[in-house]
Formats: structure tokens, sequence, C-alpha cells
């Protein structure tokens, strides 16, 4: 007989923005009592000089190489860039971190080559050693709203490529932190039995945020009590960097396989 994936009226916590509703219906419908406090916002970079070389580039045939860490990063850059960039983009290997990349390249006829799983930085370096030598290549990296890992660049620049970063985006604090700080006060006061994260940035945020508030000791330390599920291995990467431990992850890295197995997990540990 499967076991069944449900909360049974456990208090679970969100730090989700792009599709916050989606994840509150989620967790209620696997029983849970929901609360969703958005941490991170996605600004698009203005007067963005290195977009504009990108461009550029591509026109001019310049562009051997761009990697794509996100979905939401692709989008972002394939909107900014001219007709002439983007049909050059054809010509241009297109190494993808993220499978949600995949269908946002598919919408303008491109396509690429999906890196294994589990889909972190430390796989498209191994795509890159495979290849060998890279010379004569220039690695455009689209970054996903943080600064690009020094290691992997520094690997790359090894391996002989010329490295460029390409910044689209940035994280920032929502506009409302209202619902973050009442969030952040009710970790505190142990409201919550489970924390879900889409991303490790929301939970860099979430402590930032409490450090402002001048409560990040308290808000750390009854996080330790708090079970945490995780959509993936990057995003396992920022919980363990912050002293947590991740008490499930999501296999595949999806919303709703995370709020399942979380839910799963909650069930087999109250049985």
């Amino acid at each position: 007989m499967t076991a069944p994936a449900n909360f049974n009226g456990a208090t679970v916590l969100a730090l989700e923005s792009r599709r916050a509703s989606d994840m509150q219906t989620l967790i209620e419908g696997f029983g849970g009592l929901a609360t969703v406090a958005p941490s991170i916002r996605e600004v698009l970079l203005e007067h963005n000089a290195e977009l504009l070389g990108f461009d550029d580039a591509l026109v001019q045939k310049n562009v051997t190489d761009l990697v794509c860490m996100t979905g939401v990063g692709t989008k972002f850059l394939l909107r900014q860039l001219s007709p002439e960039a983007i049909a050059a983009l054809k010509n241009v290997n297109l190494v993808l971190r993220s499978n949600k990349a995949v269908a946002v390249l598919r919408e303008h006829d491109l396509t690429g080559t999906l890196v294994n799983e589990p889909h972190t930085w430390h796989e498209v370096l191994g795509y890159y050693h495979n290849i060998g030598k890279l010379e004569q290549r220039h690695v455009w990296i689209a970054e996903f709203g943080e600064d690009t890992p020094k290691a992997f660049v520094t690997a790359l620049e090894k391996l002989g490529a010329r490295v460029h970063l390409l910044p689209v985006y940035r994280w920032a604090l929502p506009e409302d932190t209202a619902p973050l700080e009442r969030a952040v006060r009710d970790v505190i006061a142990d409201k919550f039995q489970w924390l879900l994260l889409t991303s490790g940035v929301q939970l860099w945020h979430a402590v930032d945020f409490a450090r402002t508030l001048g409560l990040v000791t308290d808000f750390k330390t009854a996080l330790e009590k708090v079970r945490i599920a995780s959509i993936g291995p990057a995003c396992d990467e920022a919980i363990l960097e912050l002293g947590f431990k991740p008490t499930v992850q999501a296999q595949p890295h999806k919303m709703g396989v995370l709020v399942r197995v979380a839910a799963l997990k909650h069930w087999e540990m109250s049985v």
C-alpha cells in the first residue's frame, strides 16, 4: 500500500515569489496550513553595457558559446536582444544548466545542450572538461541573479576559454517586506514545522533580512527546529552554507514534487 502524502494540518512556510499562489494551492492540497512570504524579487538591469556588448559580439560572430543558467535569465536575455543577434544564436553553442531554458529557447526555434543532473554549475564545467582545450572559444555566461562562482570562471579559464559574464537581472528584496517580516517573527515564535525552498537565494535573503531586523541569531536558532525541503542540489548548497541541513530534496526538481515529498516525509515521521 502506497503511503499517503499529507501534511495533516502541519504549518508550512514557503518563500516563493514568482509562483506564490501556485505554492499556496499545492501546500493546502496536501493538507498543510500554508504561509507564503516572498523573499526575492527579480530586477531587470537597466543601462546594461554587458548586454549591449554581447548583442554586438553576436552580430559580429565573436561568440562561440553561451551558458544559460536559468530559464528566467534566458527569457529576460532573449527579450532584450536584437533580431539580428537572436538569428546569430543559431550558430552559437548553447549550453543549458536549467531544463527550463530548453522551453524558452524552443520558443525562438533555438536548441542547446542540457547538462546532466543535478544541473549545477559543476555539471556545466564537466561538459567543458569533456570538450578539452578551449583556447579559441569565447564563453559567455548569462548570470542568474547573483555573481557566477569564481571557481567556475577560473576552471573555464584554465581550460583556455575567454570567459565573459553577462548579468541580465539581479535579485532584490520584495517591494513589500511586511509578509517576510511576519514570517521571520513567526519562525522565531516556533509557528512553522516546515520550510519549502525553490531557490537557495530565498533563504539567504530571509537570513539577511532577519539581520536588518536585529533578529538573525534568534531566527537561525529557531530555524534549526524547522524541517527544510529543497528543490534540488543547488538549493542544498545554499542551505548547507548557511549551516542548516535539508530534510528532503525533490526528485525531479519541480515545485509540485517538492511539496509532495515534504508532505510524504511529514506523514512518515508522524506515524
